[in-house]
Formats: C-alpha cells, sequence, structure tokens
C-alpha cells in the first residue's frame, strides 16, 4: 500500500469522523418552538415542520444554523427575533443544500408583526420567505437561490431593508392582494421573470433599489 494511498483513507476516516461528531452535536427540533436557540446549541436540526405558536418568542443568537430536513417548513404566528451580525449571520438552509429541498419560511396573521431577521441568510427553500397577513422586519439579509419566488408579500405591510435577494427561479419579489410594504435599498439580482411583481389592489414605498438581470421586466405593474 503506497504512501499516498494511505493518507487518502485516513483523510477520508477524518471526514467521516468529524461529520459524526457534528451530527452527535446537532440540537434536533420539530413541533412547537419557543425560548431561545444558542451557539452552544446549534446547529439546530428541524426533523419535522416547526411552527412557533402566537403570544410565544423565539429568540436566535448570531451564528447559529438552522438545518432543515427535506420537506419540512418554519411557520410563524408568533414573535422571532433572529439578530445575526455583518459577520456572524443567522443561516436558515437546508440540511443537503439542495435547492427547493425545505418549503418556506412563512410569518402568518398580526402576531408576527414584531418579528425581526438581521443579518440572516435564508437559502434553498421551494417557496422563499413568505409575508401573509403580517409585517415583519427583514433588514441586511440573503435571501437567495429558491425554487419559485424568494420573497411574497401578501396582505402585509412588511418592511425587506438592505437586503440582497437573488437567484429566484421565477420573479424575486411579488407583492399581491392589498398589500403596502416598504422594499428599499435592495440588491435584486438574476430573476428569470420580474425583479418587482406588484399586483391586486398593491403599492408601497419601493425605493433605492438596484435590480440586475431581471428576465422580463425589473418592476412590473398588474392592477396595482
Amino acid at each position: 500500500m503506497t504512501t499516498k494511498l494511505i493518507r487518502y483513507i485516513l483523510y477520508s476516516i477524518a471526514i467521516v469522523f468529524i461529520a459524526s461528531i457534528s451530527d452527535l452535536n446537532a440540537t434536533r427540533v420539530s413541533g412547537e418552538v419557543s425560548g431561545e436557540w444558542t451557539r452552544e446549541g446549534h446547529p439546530y436540526d428541524v426533523m419535522e415542520n416547526i411552527v412557533l405558536r402566537a403570544g410565544q418568542t423565539l429568540t436566535i443568537d448570531a451564528g447559529v444554523q438552522v438545518l432543515f430536513q427535506s420537506g419540512t417548513n418554519f411557520i410563524v404566528y408568533g414573535t422571532l427575533v433572529a439578530n445575526g451580525a455583518a459577520r456572524d449571520s443567522i443561516i436558515f438552509r437546508a440540511n443537503n443544500r439542495q435547492v427547493g429541498d425545505w418549503r418556506w419560511l412563512k410569518f402568518e396573521g398580526p402576531a408576527a408583526n414584531r418579528s425581526v431577521l438581521n443579518y440572516c441568510v435564508i437559502t434553498h427553500t421551494e417557496r422563499g420567505l413568505h409575508m401573509l397577513n403580517a409585517s415583519p422586519t427583514i433588514s441586511n439579509s440573503r435571501i437567495s437561490n429558491h425554487e419559485t419566488t424568494c420573497v411574497r408579500i401578501e396582505r402585509s405591510q412588511g418592511k425587506l431593508l438592505n437586503s440582497d435577494i437573488s437567484n429566484s427561479q421565477r420573479t424575486s419579489i411579488i407583492i399581491t392582494d392589498n398589500s403596502y410594504p416598504t422594499v428599499r435599498n435592495c440588491r435584486i439580482v438574476n430573476s428569470p421573470d420580474n425583479g418587482i411583481a406588484i399586483a391586486s389592489n398593491s403599492g408601497g414605498i419601493i425605493s433605492g433599489n438596484t435590480i440586475i438581470g431581471a428576465g422580463d421586466n425589473g418592476i412590473f405593474l398588474s392592477s396595482a
């Protein structure tokens, strides 16, 4: 057996060992969630759908990774506070890093209005980030590589600020159904359809955004 082959075998064993230790250190979550997710407990491995109920709060510390198993989602009816940092983002992604593998991060109902995502990364979903009759604030974040839309805003006055929205496989941001959000100072890149689509009696404050690589329109208005 050559020295090169021995080194390769030892390297492969080391990689498997590190991956096993990482999996042992993960905190597995499912069902109803609340409280605080800390660096000490991360990564948080979402085994089945998780939900934050109205009246409950979940705080996620900077640097935490939340890894979603195939087909799972996160619905927020309460207050989600995820304050990352410029060099220590909070990451929500598919465990296997495959685009479309988990469903979405969804804020629903007025009890979610006080939710905040700051310096977060949301990636690999099927349906992106969804605001439905809820108005959270999303800032300094990256929402990228989603199977359909990156952000859907529906019956909402939510805020999307200073964020990178990129690599949707349809329209990057949809604003619809009597929504009046603020979308300000965002960089919106690589949309096969539209950068922003505004429809169904919707409007809002849309200003200071840079839209690059929209297949059809930078901003598309339909019954707005």
